[in-house]
C-alpha cells in the first residue's frame, strides 16, 4: 500500500501544466487604447501586451510621438504626461475623418484608419437598485431617435468617501519633542477607480434604438465603497458597427476564458497598422466623437446597513502614551487624541496608533475633496 501511495505522489509531481499551442507565449505587441473626445480632455494610453498567464502590470510605452491628423492634413500633437499617457485638450475639429498616428522611441510608426466623428446621444439616466443580496446594481439607460440602430460603449469612474479608523487632532513635533495641534485633515479621503471591463451594447436586433437597464457594475453589500457616500461618473460613446465588432471580439477573448467551453484566444483585429513594418501586429481601435456623461451619488442612508464592512482597516488598536513619556515618543505611529484626567481638567497623556490606522491617504486615496463632491 505504501508503494502505491509513493507511486501516486511521483506521478502527480511529474505532471507539467498543459499549454495549448494556440496560447503559447508571443512577443509583446503595442497596444493603443483611447478615444479622442470632442467634449473633454482626451487620453491615449500606450502599453505592451501581456501573455495569457502573466500577472504583472503591463509595460507602459513612453517617449513616443502621438498626433491626430485629419483628411486635410491638419495635425494636432498630443502631450506626453508620463506612464504611457498622452493627452489632447478639448478643441474644435473639422467635420471630416481623422486618424491617430504613433511613432515610438525605436522609430516604429503606427497609424489608424481614417474614422468619422460619432457623437453620442445624451444619457437618459443612470439608475441603481438594491439586489436580493442587498448589494447595489447600477444601470445605464439611453436612446436615440436619429437612427434605427445604435452601437454604444460605456466607461465609468467610481469615487467614494472613506475614513480612517481613528481621527487625529494632533501631530508629534520631532524638533520640540512635544505634541502640537494638527492643521490638515487625514481622517477623510476620497478614492477613485476606473472601469476595466468591456461595456458595449447594440440595438441592431431591437425595433427601436433604445437601451434600458444595461448593467454597468455590481457592488457587494459589505463593500467599503457603500459605507458612506459613493459616486459614479458614466461616459457614453456612440461607435460604429466595426468598432462594436472589435470590442465584442475583445470581450470574448479576454472575459470568456476559463472553462473548457470558452472560445480559444484569437488575434483581435483593430483598425491600426504598423506602417513601418506591415508584418507587425498592433492592438487597438481608434474612435473619435463627442461623448455624453452623467454622474450620480448614492448615500449609505439610502441603503440597508450591514453589520460590518470589508474595509482596509483591520486590527487597528489604540495605545496609551503618558505625559512623562512624550519626549521619547518614536516609531511609525500617529497621536490621535488626549487621555483626559478623570480627577480634573487637562490630560494625563495621549492615545496613539499605527500610521495606516490614522492616515487615510495610506489606503490609496487623497484628502483633497473633489470639486464635484457635494
Amino acid at each position: 500500500m505504501k508503494r502505491v501511495a509513493w507511486l501516486l505522489i511521483l506521478m502527480v509531481g511529474c505532471i507539467d501544466p498543459y499549454m495549448p499551442p494556440e496560447i503559447k507565449p508571443a512577443g509583446a505587441l503595442l497596444v493603443i487604447n483611447g478615444h479622442i473626445d470632442v467634449n473633454s480632455k482626451s487620453i491615449i494610453k500606450l502599453t505592451r501586451s501581456q501573455n495569457l498567464f502573466e500577472n504583472e502590470e503591463s509595460e507602459k510605452v513612453n517617449n513616443a510621438s502621438v498626433w491626430l491628423e485629419d483628411e486635410n492634413g491638419l495635425t494636432y500633437p498630443l502631450e506626453e504626461e508620463g506612464n504611457g499617457i498622452y493627452s489632447l485638450i478639448p478643441q474644435v475639429f473639422a467635420q471630416v475623418k481623422h486618424r491617430l498616428n504613433v511613432k515610438t522611441e525605436d522609430q516604429k510608426k503606427y497609424s489608424s484608419e481614417f474614422v468619422e466623428l460619432k457623437n453620442s446621444p445624451p444619457i437618459d439616466s443612470v439608475s441603481w437598485e438594491v439586489t436580493s443580496e442587498s448589494g447595489v446594481a447600477i444601470y445605464v439607460n439611453t436612446h436615440s431617435p436619429e437612427t434605427n440602430t445604435g452601437y454604444y460603449r460605456w466607461k465609468f469612474e467610481e469615487t467614494w468617501l472613506y475614513r480612517s479608523a481613528y481621527p487625529s487632532d494632533y501631530i508629534y513635533n520631532n524638533d520640540t519633542h512635544a505634541v502640537d495641534f494638527r492643521q490638515g485633515n487625514i481622517y477623510e479621503c476620497w478614492r477613485s477607480k476606473s472601469s476595466s471591463d468591456v461595456l458595449i451594447s447594440s440595438t441592431s436586433r431591437l425595433s427601436k434604438n433604445v437601451i434600458r437597464k444595461f448593467p454597468l457594475t455590481m457592488i457587494e453589500q459589505r463593500d467599503e465603497r457603500l459605507k458612506l457616500t459613493y459616486s459614479i461618473l458614466v461616459k457614453q460613446y456612440s461607435i460604429t458597427e466595426a468598432a462594436f465588432l472589435y470590442w465584442k471580439q475583445l470581450e470574448k477573448t479576454t472575459e470568456d476564458l476559463g472553462t473548457i467551453f470558452s472560445p480559444m484566444p484569437s488575434q483581435v483585429k483593430g483598425n491600426f497598422l504598423c506602417t513601418s513594418n506591415l508584418k507587425e501586429n498592433v492592438l487597438g481601435y481608434f474612435s473619435m466623437g463627442a461623448s455624453s456623461e452623467t454622474r450620480i451619488f448614492i448615500s449609505s442612508l439610502e441603503l440597508p446597513n450591514p453589520t460590518t464592512y470589508n474595509t482596509y482597516y483591520k486590527d487597528c488598536i489604540l495605545r496609551e502614551l503618558m505625559n512623562a513619556d512624550v519626549p521619547f515618543f518614536a516609531g511609525p505611529y500617529i497621536i490621535v487624541g488626549e487621555i483626559r484626567n478623570p480627577r480634573g481638567p487637562g490630560a494625563i497623556g495621549y492615545y496613539f496608533t499605527t500610521i495606516p490606522c490614522a492616515d487615510c491617504r495610506v489606503a490609496g486615496g487623497t484628502n483633497i475633496k473633489p470639486d464635484f463632491w457635494p
